[in-house]
């Protein structure tokens, strides 16, 4: 299955919070470090499943699930996977790019007024003017990887906190 397919199975009928995230992970890995295989681990996105009060010691399949009942959606700023390229300047370029292409997506996301928490600098970057201009509060949250994890948990419990 493709990563949007896979996003798709825990896609809740309503979402209350929105996580927007940078790309997903480098397809060479196939979808194994995903946040939405069930069939792998969190690795460091399981901030995310504990930050909205759900142990992901109950298995992932149920954590996702548990995530999708509580109105919880991520999706990537872009499909192209940028964390392995070597030249780190291409890397904000096609994540602005990408938004471009996922703005229709994201909009499709947003009726129901949802809270936005954005992760890591190039998704906010790419991201937070237009959906300000479109009128939705954007909270940043650092990317949960290579030491910030739990950085990131305190940042989206407090972001929720402001949740309406």
């Amino acid at each position: 299955m493709t990563t949007a397919e896979l996003r798709r199975l825990y896609k809740p009928k309503k979402i209350k919070t929105l996580f927007i995230g940078e790309s997903p992970p480098d397809p060479s890995q196939g979808n194994l470090n995903y946040f939405y295989n069930a069939s792998s681990s969190f690795g460091n996105f399981g901030c995310l499943i504990r930050a909205v009060g759900i142990d992901p010691k109950i298995g992932k399949a149920d954590a996702l699930r548990a995530f999708m009942e509580a109105g919880c959606f991520l999706i990537d700023v872009t499909e192209t996977p940028v964390d392995k390229l070597v030249d780190a300047k291409q890397r904000p370029v096609l994540v602005r790019q990408g938004f471009v292409v996922q703005l229709d997506e994201i909009k499709l996301l947003l009726p129901d007024r949802p809270t936005v928490i954005v992760l890591g600098r190039m998704a906010e970057a790419a991201c937070r003017s237009m959906l300000e201009q479109m009128g939705h509060t954007v909270h940043y949250a650092h990317l949960p990887s290579q030491g910030w994890q739990n950085k990131s948990l305190t940042m989206i419990r407090e972001a929720l906190l402001h949740q309406s």
